[in-house]
């Protein structure tokens, strides 16, 4: 995944190619950050490259270079050589949300989604315990959505050169999974010890972009979908549909999701193989960082066990291996905080918190993927084998949530 640095405009033009991002905004960003060299500027070298295949449904994505020049000392320098650079921008946006209808309010997504991002990055850099706990990039900078009028906002990243990235139609391997499920407990940990920090993390922002998104109406509609493509399983949607009453009064959703823990921890809210890079070291892969904090909130740490585990593993290794995750978690957390709050007074009573909470999670996320699947421009390239994968998947998280539901809200 290193991209070829290819020249893409001239030094007079000064927008990244496709935007309306300057590179001076780009410059002041650092120079805030870098008072000692507050004479800096990107030279002559400069590269902005389009990354379209890490591209996704929220952000446009660029590799930069920046080819310092002026800086006081380059040995040394905590300038970095090169940056991931994320923009968010109501016209991306808009085209996805033309294809698959499910926004309506495009600007309050777009703002909710940069900003809640940027304060993330911002504050975790300020925040020395949560970047020991959990890998998350290095944040050079960024800018709140629409500033000065602008409508876009974005955020400036670190540049990983050997990351390997896995989708919703790839498996995760048990190694891969476990260092998941490590990292997860690590920020239940810091969340119990640190309470004024995940306070700053309410879910507002969330809430109006799920209120949006989620209103029971889009939600039977996607259920129509993916009742259409699976017909076998017309029972278990039938079951799922019985979520949507919780999504009627969108702080019935989140009030829900919270009473499957104690008190609320950090939650990323979009947790899935896409949105870790990963390394992979004799066959076998482990966590590189987590990236697009779009979505982070203050919740439970069910919601992202309830995201991650399916869209992971394969089918039958889900239905058998579920469990036995969820214990991994348990006792790692349980280990770590010792004398400090649990979320949950017993295993038991996690394992409960997490049957609740999975259908919650798969009536707005599995047919999400599916859309955005079949919406791809990369459809075409998407292999049987592949698909099969995502199916199996899908059919094994229908019918753990159907069996959740008739468990604990028959």
């Amino acid at each position: 995944m290193s991209p070829v640095a290819t020249r893409k405009s001239s030094q007079s033009a000064s927008k990244i190619e496709g935007t309306h991002l300057t590179w001076e905004l780009i410059e002041e960003d650092f120079r805030k950050q870098n008072p000692e060299n507050s004479g800096i500027k990107t030279g002559r070298r400069r590269v902005a490259k389009p990354l379209g295949t890490l591209n996704g449904f929220i952000s446009t994505c660029f590799y930069l270079e920046f080819d310092w020049e002026g800086q006081k000392s380059s040995e040394n320098s905590s300038l970095p050589k090169n940056a991931i650079l994320k923009l968010v921008e109501c016209s991306r946006m808009q085209l996805q949300a033309d294809s698959l209808g499910d926004v309506d309010d495009v600007e309050t997504n777009a703002r909710a989604f940069n900003d809640t991002e940027l304060q993330f990055l911002s504050r975790s850099r300020d925040e020395a315990g949560l970047g020991q706990a959990i890998p998350v990039p290095k944040f050079y900078g960024g800018r709140e959505f629409n500033f000065n009028g602008q409508g876009f906002g974005y955020v400036l990243i670190e540049y990983f050169p050997k990351i390997q990235t896995r989708h919703i139609l790839h498996l995760i391997g048990d190694a891969g999974v476990r260092d998941v499920i490590k990292v997860l407990a690590d920020l239940t940990v810091f969340s119990a010890k640190n309470r004024h920090f995940i306070a700053e993390f309410d879910e507002q922002r969330l809430a109006e972009t799920m209120a949006d998104y989620a209103h029971p109406t889009k939600l039977h509609r996607f259920l129509d979908r993916l009742q259409a493509k699976f017909p076998e399983k017309s029972g278990e949607i039938t079951v799922l549909r019985s979520q949507t009453k919780y999504f009627d009064d969108i702080n019935t959703y989140f009030a829900r999701l919270r009473a499957t823990a104690k008190f609320p921890i950090l939650v990323h809210g979009d947790l899935w193989p896409g949105n870790i890079l990963w390394a992979k070291n004799n066959g076998e892969y482990s966590v590189q960082a987590i990236v697009d904090w779009q979505l982070t909130h203050h919740g439970s740490p069910l919601e992202d066990l309830a995201r991650f585990l399916p869209t992971a593993l394969s089918g039958e290794d889900y239905r058998m291996s579920r469990d036995v995750y969820l214990r991994q978690n348990y006792d790692l957390i349980s280990e770590k905080l010792q004398t400090t709050e649990m979320p949950w007074d017993s295993f038991e009573a996690m394992q409960k918190g997490y049957e609740i909470a999975l259908p919650l999670v798969v009536i707005v996320y599995t047919p999400l993927f599916l859309e955005m699947l079949d919406h791809s421009p990369h459809r075409k390239r998407i292999k049987n084998a592949e698909l099969d994968v995502f199916h199996a998947k899908i059919r094994a998280t229908l019918d753990d949530a159907a069996q959740c539901i008739k468990k604990w809200d028959s």
